[in-house]
Order: C-alpha cells, then structure tokens, then sequence
C-alpha cells in the first residue's frame, strides 16, 4: 500500500494516519531545529514543498526606460536654468525630478563624458534589491467563464408590462348585462364605438376605458314611442357598426333592424365637426352634396 509506504520511509507518521494532523507541514514545524537556518520573510501561505530544493530564483524588477531628460541633446523644456538649479540644490536626491541627473545638451553622442552617478546609483539599487523583501505570488488557475455571473433573460428584465388590459363597463339596468354585438375603432385609435343589444351605441375612449356618449337607437327607429308589445321584443339591437375611414370625418353608420343611422361623434377639431355636421344637414335636406374629403 502506498500510505505504508511512505510510513515506512518516514514521510507520514500516526498521527497523519489517524487525522490529528492535516497536512506533515505541521509535524515538521514542530519538529523542526530552532537552530537551522530559515528565510527571513517567509509567510506561512507558502507552500513548503517547494522550498525544500532551496528558495526559488526571483528575478530583479527592471529599471524604467530612459526617458527625454536622459538624452544628450534633451528639448529646451528639459534643461534647467539656474533658479531650477539651486532649488535642486537644496531638495534632496529622492524629491527631485530626476534625481542625481541634471539634464545636458552636448553637440554629439562622442562629446558625452562618462556619468558621474553611476557608481552610487548602482550601489543605491544594489541595497534596495538586497533589503527589499520579495515573495513570488501565484497565480490562481481559474476559469474566467466562471467568473463571468449567468445573465438573467431578456424577459425576465422588464421592468413594466408589455400588455395592458381595460376593462370597458357597459351601464345597464336590470340583471342581464347587454350583449356587445358589434366594435368599430376609429381611424385615429384614440375612440371606439360598441353596439349593443340593448339598441345603444356607445362611443369609449381608449386609453382610459372612459364612456364619453351613448345613443339610444333602438328608441330613434320605433319613432320614440313605446310599443305595446313586452320590453324584450320592442328593444332592437344593433347589428352592425362601422366607423368612417376618413379622419376628418368622425361618423358612426350603425345598422339596427332595416334602418341605417349615421352618427356625427363631434370628436374631431372644431373646424372639421362644422364642416361635418353642415354636410350631414346638406345630405338630410337632400340635393347632390360633394366633398373632397367626405
């Protein structure tokens, strides 16, 4: 067995076996010689698996690339003058622009002496990378689908209802609500008009579902006089409506029993309802009566 195995040769030990430890790092911390050497900046997140063939090699952070201030014939935006000079003077190394370097302009590249800095600077740098700790992170396998959260679907993202639904309520007396036999809308969209069984027409509005007129037909054709038969037989429904096409003209032709009635809404502009109802005088009268629009 493999866990024998590794009993066998030291790598595991009981107390692995039987679960008081989770992991042998624990063991050998506790058993480990406070005399041996270990790393200074050690976190405890390492793992000590492969601390084991000596510390990993880390490679120096690289120094930024020149610049304009470090050319040998730098812009004229570049070269300071002599007030720039003595407040570098007085600043220390670390706060100015360019540290040590102050920017020179030479005729040619064979004219640029050897730098003056460069010895300190490389011993400045030399401490930094041997007293700046550095630990080499890893990088976490993860799969970037998996970070990426599941959209929600484009319909469960509205935030208002795509239908909307009006009631129309028809008024009626007695128990039975009248039966609506026929619907007609008008060119606009903004109105409707039902006929009812009951022998009314009633002109709705749409978006609010608000009742605006209602004409009393089956009444118009018996003559406005009661029958003498029961309520049920004199009430003449209205089986067909229709509303005219031109929106100009906003009448109704509702069909009740053998008569035809046209109906002018007044819902259109104050000019044309004029010119409406002067046209539907004319047509009463009689005569030969055209319009362009009619």
């Amino acid at each position: 067995d493999k866990l024998l195995d590794k009993l066998a040769k030291g790598k595991i030990n009981m107390d692995y076996l039987t679960g008081k430890i989770r992991d042998m790092n624990d063991a050998n911390k506790k058993n480990r010689d406070p005399n041996q050497p270990f790393m200074l900046w050690k976190g405890d997140e390492e793992d000590e698996l492969n601390m084991r063939k000596g510390p990993q090699h880390i490679a120096a952070p690289k120094l930024p690339p020149p610049g304009h201030a470090e050319s040998y014939i730098p812009p004229d935006e570049y070269l300071p003058t002599e007030e720039d000079l003595k407040k570098w003077e007085e600043m220390d190394p670390k706060d100015r622009p360019h540290g040590l370097l102050v920017p020179k302009k030479f005729p040619n590249l064979r004219s640029v002496g050897a730098y003056e800095h460069s010895v300190r600077e490389t011993f400045e740098r030399c401490l930094d990378l041997y007293l700046c700790p550095r630990v080499m992170k890893r990088r976490l396998n993860i799969d970037p689908e998996s970070l990426v959260p599941q959209l929600p679907k484009a319909s469960d993202l509205r935030p208002f209802p795509t239908a909307k639904c009006i009631e129309y309520r028809t008024p009626f007396e007695g128990d039975n609500a009248p039966v609506i036999r026929c619907v007609s809308p008008s060119p606009n969209g903004q109105f409707m008009a039902s006929g009812a069984s009951d022998g009314y027409v009633r002109l709705w509005e749409v978006e609010t579902g608000r009742l605006l007129r209602s004409w009393n037909l089956s009444k118009l054709v018996m003559g406005g006089s009661d029958s003498n038969g029961s309520e049920a037989e004199s009430v003449k429904p209205v089986v067909s409506l229709n509303w005219n096409p031109n929106k100009s003209h906003h009448c109704l032709l509702a069909v009740v029993e053998k008569c035809a009635v046209i109906i002018a809404t007044g819902t259109e502009a104050v000019h044309d309802a004029e010119l409406t109802d002067a046209l539907l005088v004319a047509a009463r009268k009689g005569g030969n009566v055209t319009n362009a629009k009619a």
